[in-house]
């Protein structure tokens, strides 16, 4: 037992001091977009298209006149996935009137992004929640083209019961593994507008990934893939898990009631954010960190995690790497020592057969 251990820490160790030899010095999220510069109070100010603004820092404002009121294209980064109104330009360019568009491959169906389309009276109405794979597509060659079915649903934040940190190792599992978190809800919480109910709810934060696309750690360092926030139902996650016969092990979060009921509503605010234009990366922007980053939102100050060793330089691995992740946040007292673990001969059972 303990060789295997001491292997799975060199693996780590190995995986981590490869990862710091390719990242750049300013570890932040990454983001290409286009739109309209204006000034404004001495700072810039990008508007893209789809009317989502920025302030821009990283060039002076003598440097932005010369794009003024003209349509860019900018290359730059923002500090961390829920600190959006700010992007530090690394490149600007004026966008070529004439040029030609290239027609990408599709995005991969079942990594649509969830939206929340309105929040009152206790109730979040909540868009493109995957609800259940459409039938006859169990044995793609790819799962990862398996096109699901999508509900729009009522969710009810203060019915929630339990909250879980989840790993869903792959190969290689010594050292690699995604990362999402389930919500366990009281009877009642989520009902779909077809009157289905659940109760239980995923979030998983992918790589966005077109049609002609596959997914690996050191493709995820280089601005291939796209950031998709995806809310799912409990039975939708577990069937994935099945189809694709995988394993998932479970850490409950310990939180307060209020501080549960918080962390359903950010992350479901900040799954609704539009992100296109923004990078998906292994490390800095990935399935783990952004997990962490909620749980900051909620977490009193004594347990908030500090997600950089060097503030914008080095990033804190034990807040971004998936197997390290859960040790660290069971020190810190935000996971339980105790995990469940159950794959894919077991994950047709119900929540509360599974003890959840």
């Amino acid at each position: 037992m303990l060789q295997i251990k001491q292997i799975r820490y060199q693996a780590a160790l190995v995986l981590i001091l490869s990862i710091l030899a390719v990242l750049t010095a300013s570890a932040q999220v990454n983001y290409t977009l286009e739109g309209v510069v204006s000034l404004w109070e001495n700072h810039g100010k990008l508007t893209t298209v789809d009317g989502r603004v920025f302030r821009l820092t990283g060039l002076s404002s003598r440097e932005l006149a010369k794009f003024e009121n003209q349509n860019v294209v900018i290359e730059g980064s923002i500090r961390q996935a829920d600190i959006l109104n700010t992007l530090k330009v690394k490149k600007i360019q004026k966008k070529p009137i004439n040029a030609t568009e290239v027609v990408l491959p599709l995005l991969k169906q079942r990594q649509r992004p969830a939206k929340m389309v309105s929040y009152a009276n206790g109730i979040m109405t909540i868009d493109n929640v995957r609800w259940g794979q459409k039938p006859g597509q169990n044995n793609l060659a790819d799962p990862g083209l398996a096109e699901h079915v999508f509900r729009t649903i009522k969710l009810k934040p203060e019915l929630i019961e339990n909250v879980y940190f989840c790993l869903k190792p792959f190969k290689p599992k010594l050292i690699a593994a995604h990362a999402l978190m389930i919500f366990t809800f009281k009877p009642g919480a989520i009902i779909t507008s077809k009157n289905e109910q659940t109760q239980g709810m995923a979030l998983t934060i992918e790589a966005w990934q077109r049609v002609d696309q596959k997914f690996s750690l050191t493709d995820g360092l280089k601005n291939m893939f796209g950031s998709s926030w995806i809310l799912t139902s409990y039975e939708d996650y577990m069937e994935e898990i099945k189809v694709r016969k995988e394993e998932i092990i479970l850490y409950p979060v310990i939180l307060t009631h209020d501080q549960k009921a918080r962390l359903v509503e950010e992350c479901v605010k900040y799954a609704s954010i539009n992100r296109e234009g923004e990078y998906y990366n292994t490390v800095t922007n990935n399935c783990t960190n952004n997990l962490v980053v909620m749980l900051n939102r909620v977490l009193e100050p004594k347990r908030k995690v500090n997600m950089w060793w060097l503030p914008n330089m080095v990033y804190n691995l034990r807040a971004t790497v998936p197997v390290a992740v859960p040790k660290f946040l069971i020190k810190k007292g935000i996971l339980k020592n105790e995990m469940k673990k159950f794959d894919y001969k077991t994950s047709q059972l119900s929540i509360a057969e599974q003890g959840l």
